[in-house]
């Protein structure tokens, strides 16, 4: 980890236990001072979404044997509110995680996780970090807000930041999954919205501020495959199940071992239907590195 910290020092400063640039200072207490009465992070996880990303990251690292490393170095580009770190702590409570989150808030909230988490607050086109450290990195649900030629540019950076035979993790949300929740919504409107300028809101509450979701399956496929990366697997999350829980039961009031005995029926229902009905909500690809 000292290489690591010793570059840190050198390009970032250290506000509240997170690493930022110092041309950002100004702006990120600004942003924080802004969400001083918000109570939860920008972005959350539904129960069932939680529990498949759970269990593919599982599968995947227990596949590529990084849970038998002695303390494995962890990259989470993207990394929200920490969701990533909470899955991955039970399994591997001595991995060095580092983590790149653009929202200060929610980089903020990651640093309380665990004192030896680094947590940085950058944007993920800018971030710099060592070459050949990390023996996974994990980008989950953040390439979609980039045109191909940003989108070129991130793969890059991880397969630089990666050690050679590692692994980088790419998740994505489909159109067809954002289209289908404004259904649910019972938002006729933002569903039109959506089709026609592909970009879906941030958070439903507040629609002027707008993400894209140009996340086109074939053509993002075919850009990892012109770099060094090579496909070892794919994984997909149900869309339906995963809007049963996102939307429909998000205010139904309930206990966990009811929601836990609701997952396993919906997974067995749509795990006899899936050649019917299946639909991915998430693309998942995992790829190996050979520099």
């Amino acid at each position: 980890m000292e290489p690591l910290l010793e570059h840190l020092k050198m390009n970032y400063s250290i506000i509240n236990g997170v690493y930022c640039k110092e041309l950002q200072n100004r702006s990120l207490i600004f942003r924080e001072m802004q969400y001083v009465e918000r109570s939860e992070v920008l972005y959350t996880t539904s129960f069932y979404e939680y529990r498949q990303t759970e269990k593919i990251l599982t599968e995947i690292i227990s596949d590529a044997k990084i849970f038998a490393l002695t303390a494995p170095k962890i990259f989470d580009v993207g990394a929200g509110d920490g969701r990533i770190y909470k899955i991955l702590k039970n399994n591997c409570p001595e991995m060095q995680y580092v983590s790149v989150e653009y929202d200060y808030l929610n980089a903020k909230k990651i640093s309380t996780l665990d004192e030896r988490i680094i947590s940085i607050c950058d944007d993920a086109c800018s971030v710099e970090l060592p070459d050949d450290y990390f023996d996974m990195s994990i980008a989950w649900g953040i390439f979609h807000n980039f045109d191909n030629q940003q989108y070129r540019a991130l793969l890059d950076k991880l397969t630089a930041y990666t050690r050679n035979g590692g692994y980088v993790i790419i998740a994505e949300p489909t159109l067809e999954s954002v289209l289908l929740y404004s259904l649910v919504k019972r938002d006729i409107n933002e569903f039109v919205r959506i089709y026609r300028t592909t970009t879906r809101p941030s958070i439903w509450e507040n629609k002027d501020v707008r993400y894209n979701v140009n996340f086109i399956q074939k053509t993002k496929k075919s850009i990892i495959e012109e770099t060094k990366l090579r496909i070892v697997r794919e994984y997909g999350v149900n869309i339906w199940p995963s809007l049963i829980f996102g939307n429909i039961l998000q205010d139904v009031k309930t206990n966990d071992d009811t929601l836990v005995e609701l997952e396993r029926i919906v997974n067995d229902y749509f795990d006899e239907q899936s050649q019917t009905v299946y639909s991915p909500r998430t693309i998942v690809y995992v790829c190996k590195l050979t520099k």
